[in-house]
């Protein structure tokens, strides 16, 4: 059998993100019980010992125009994995031994899902 050109379009693209994503992708796992988010988006888990974290975003809150990561883990660097989409700084609050991330939407954003890579200390 064959794909329709539709589908083919479809696979071809999501390997152009994967290449870009894999790392959000391969050799993680999505039951993450230490960061909880205020968007439609998921969060996987690198391996254990690497301590780190990737925020999928998969739609931008339309008036807000960020989202909120909240967490107990101590956060060292909030970066995007596709080195073309730039992220300003975050706004980092503290209460009650919880983080909470704010991350305002870049200018570029994946059409897929955005992906952000949090890193412990």
């Amino acid at each position: 059998g064959s794909f329709p050109p539709e589908a083919k379009a479809i696979l071809k693209d999501f390997g152009r993100w994967l290449k870009v994503n894999g790392d959000a992708i391969y050799k993680t796992t999505g039951f993450v019980k230490d960061i909880t988010i205020n968007f439609e988006g998921r969060i996987t888990q690198g391996a254990p010992q690497d301590s780190v974290w990737y925020v999928h975003v998969f739609n931008w809150p339309a008036k807000a125009k960020s989202i909120k990561v909240t967490t107990s883990l101590p956060i060292s660097s909030v970066i995007p994995l596709d080195p073309s989409i730039t992220l300003t700084r975050p706004k980092i609050s503290r209460t009650n031994g919880l983080i909470t991330i704010e991350i305002t939407q870049p200018s570029k954003i994946d059409p897929f899902a955005t992906v952000i890579k949090l890193k412990c200390k």
